[in-house]
Order: C-alpha cells, then structure tokens, then sequence
C-alpha cells in the first residue's frame, strides 16, 4: 500500500511539475516577462534637435482583447516595449533624432494569451519643418542727407555743324 502512495505522490508531483512549466512556457512566449517603460522614450544624439511623433491606432475589433503591445526599435537595437490597456488608441509620444530607421510593432493580446499578427510601420525620422519665418524683418528710413546731384540722362552726342 505504501509503494501505491508513494507512486501516485511521484505521478501528482510530475503533473504539477509539468503543468508549472507549462505555464511558465506559455507567459514567457506571451510576453509576459518583458520590461514595462515609461510611455516616453527619447534618444538624443549630440546637439540635435529631437523629432517627436506621436502614434495612435484604431480600437480593437475583438471584444476578448485585453491589453495592447507596441515595440519600437530604433536603429536595429533591442526594441522597448510599452504594454496599454485594450482600449487604448493614444499610444504616446516619442522622440527620435533625424535619420533613425524606427519599426514599431503593435500587437492585441485577447483574455487567455492569445497574441495577433502584429501591424508594422516602418519609418526614417526627417526632420521636414523648416524653421520659422524671421521675425521684426523691416526696412526704415533713417534720415535726409545732402549728396550732389546725380545725372540721370546721358551726355547728348556731339552734333556737327555745316
């Protein structure tokens, strides 16, 4: 009797065992041990002036979705991963500098896991504004001088006499 007890002990242990990693395999695919940043990222390079974008998507069609994954890569480095709410469709802003390659991945997680094909936009961040229009640009008259004379017709030509 106690070999039987000792061998479903072993079975209900392995069981456990196999359905912890299970599980473990499972969130670990899913995502779910990725970092949660700041909704801001900003990369500066020198003295630069950063390019903020601002990135937004449509809501769910999916009425099981339970939360939202966008991954942003800049210059083929390890991507940052912000993690939103289902309903979110304001996706924050974030700063690149001019000449970055950008690929952000947006992906909808529904209430078990299951993650979608992901939407891809891939991007090259130019700064396309040009600078302001110069300010106090004006033309002023500063005062009245005495200058000789200026001819404004030409010498006439030499006539001859008969």
């Amino acid at each position: 009797m106690s070999t039987n007890i000792e061998e479903i002990t072993l079975i209900v242990l392995m069981i456990v065992s196999l359905i912890l990693l299970f599980r473990l395999v499972v969130v670990f695919i899913s995502g779910g041990f990725v970092k949660k940043p700041k909704l801001k990222v900003t990369l500066f390079k020198g003295d630069n002036m950063g390019l903020v974008y601002g990135f937004s998507c449509e809501a769910p069609v999916d009425s099981d979705v339970s939360e939202r994954r966008l991954s942003v890569s800049v210059n083929d480095k390890e991507p940052v991963v912000s993690i939103f709410d289902a309903s979110a469709t304001n996706l924050g802003e974030f700063t690149f500098t001019h000449g970055d390659t950008v690929v952000l991945n947006l992906v909808d997680v529904d209430d078990v896991g299951n993650v979608s094909e992901p939407a891809v936009v891939e991007f090259v961040a130019a700064d396309t504004i040009p600078p302001s229009v110069p300010g106090g640009f004006t033309v002023s008259l500063l005062r009245e001088e005495n200058t000789p004379p200026v001819d404004v017709l030409p010498d006439p030509p030499d006539m001859e006499t008969t």
